[in-house]
């Protein structure tokens, strides 16, 4: 299994002096400036199991988050994942928060910790989310991607990493 995550945002306390991050979004103008950086991993491996799901902008409810969000857990069950030995990542578009979901905040979040109570999670608002929906049938390895596949606006991922 594969899963992907991360997020384009304004933390520059986390940049490093040198790096071209410009130019890797170079034609997403409306999502980056000078200040922005970002922040991704890729995790694979055969102790690991990982999925990701990706919230798009269509998801507008809390039933919604948990629907897409009982996808990914049904997902890392059926790679016999290892929840009591997991971790999460969060990525979310700074444009949903408490405006989305009608002034209620933590939405999703408490979604997730409703569906993985032992599950640690941790993440950050950005400006683009890059990632791709796992728990759908896995991209062809022979398939040519385009940067549409992984770099995506109003969205959240989540990704979660478990033993096996």
């Amino acid at each position: 299994a594969i899963s992907l995550g991360g997020a384009v945002g304004e933390l520059s306390w986390s940049s490093v002096v040198g790096t071209n991050t410009g130019l890797l979004l170079e034609d997403h103008e409306n999502l980056v400036s000078e200040h922005d950086t970002v922040i991704g991993f890729s995790v694979t491996g055969s102790s690991v199991v990982s999925a990701t799901v990706l919230l798009s902008r269509k998801v507008t409810s809390a039933k919604a988050v948990k629907a897409k969000l009982t996808e990914l857990k049904d997902k890392l069950v059926k790679l016999n994942a290892r929840l009591d030995c997991s971790f999460g990542f969060m990525f979310a578009c700074c444009g949903r928060g408490k405006g989305l979901y009608r002034g209620r905040k933590n939405v999703e979040s408490k979604e997730f910790v409703s569906l993985f109570p032992d599950t640690p999670l941790v993440g950050f608002f950005g400006n683009g989310e890059i990632g791709f929906d796992s728990v759908l049938d896995p991209p062809k390895i022979q398939q040519e991607k385009v940067e549409e596949d992984f770099l995506h606006e109003y969205t959240t991922i989540f990704s979660v990493v478990a033993r096996k």
